[in-house]
């Protein structure tokens, strides 16, 4: 029994499969639980890509916002800047 696993854009990133070494017959309960798994593993993947692209462009920011500081001569105390 397996189900993919779903990217955001659609593109499939992989399969979650359930095996058992003996024959089975996988009842509702197996399904939705395998379902349930999918969609948190789905879920989490989500996550880690927008945490991906929103850490890259906070990094940019805060980059701009150095240069702006410095620029204009004004000190930021902030616990992101270390300064």
């Amino acid at each position: 029994m397996g189900v993919p696993l779903i990217l955001p854009d659609g593109e499939v990133f992989g399969t979650l499969c359930a095996i058992d070494v003996h024959k089975d017959h996988w009842g509702e309960q197996a399904d939705s639980l395998l379902n349930t798994l999918k969609d948190t593993i789905e879920s989490h993947l989500a996550l880690i890509i927008v945490y991906d692209v929103t850490g890259a462009s906070m990094e940019n920011l805060e980059i701009a916002l150095d240069k702006v500081i410095t620029l204009h001569g004004f000190k930021l105390i902030s616990p992101h800047s270390g300064k």
